[in-house]
């Protein structure tokens, strides 16, 4: 049996890095949340974590934040931050699909069989093996789609959640209250004379 061409070690150094990036997403998450509902810390984490999965959490948060982000006045358009929390959330969905494979599906073997041409013009096949994590066997069976993602994406996919993060940061800062800085009335510039 041959080795994988990519390295097993670092195939499981881009699993583990993806899933403490989501484990972020999720801090942040929970953190958009806190902002949203503005209850007694120990309240909203009660709540929070009953929520039993991401989906359902991101589902929560999302439908909390559209109540406290500006509303369309009547016959007006979504004002730019619905807009961008949306596409936010609907950015994080479609990357859910990846975080609940690499958290919950079993690491495969896959060959890649290429063609190349050697010094004497004569074709020859070279397989190439690597890692990926895929929808298990026993999901198929019920009929759950197939879903992979092999180490070359995973680069692809840790920076995609880097971005997202980003993007939760910039939505956290139109949450948080705006702080006023109160301003001392100016002095007169007539001195006060006492009375006598």
């Amino acid at each position: 049996m041959e080795e994988p061409s990519y390295p097993p070690d670092e195939f499981y150094q881009w699993v583990g890095k993806c899933i403490k990036e989501w484990a972020v997403i999720e801090a942040l998450l929970y953190e958009v949340y806190a902002l949203a509902l503005k209850a007694d810390p120990k309240h909203l984490a009660i709540i929070y974590y009953r929520t039993p999965s991401v989906d359902a959490r991101l589902s929560f948060v999302d439908e909390l934040v559209l109540t406290t982000l500006p509303q369309r006045e009547r016959g007006g358009r979504k004002h730019p931050d619905v807009i961008e929390w949306m596409r936010l959330v609907k950015d994080i969905r479609a990357l859910l699909k990846i975080r609940n494979l690499l958290a919950h599906a079993p690491v495969g073997r896959a060959s890649i069989t290429e063609w190349i041409e050697d010094d004497e013009g004569k074709e020859r096949t070279f397989t190439n093996y690597m890692l990926h994590v895929t929808t298990a066997r026993n999901e198929q069976l019920r009929g759950r789609q197939v879903e992979s993602i092999d180490q070359p994406n995973l680069p692809d996919h840790f920076t995609d959640l880097r971005v997202i993060e980003t993007r939760i940061g910039q939505i956290m800062d139109k949450l948080r209250p705006r702080r006023v800085k109160k301003v001392r009335p100016a002095k007169s510039s007539r001195r006060n004379i006492p009375r006598r």
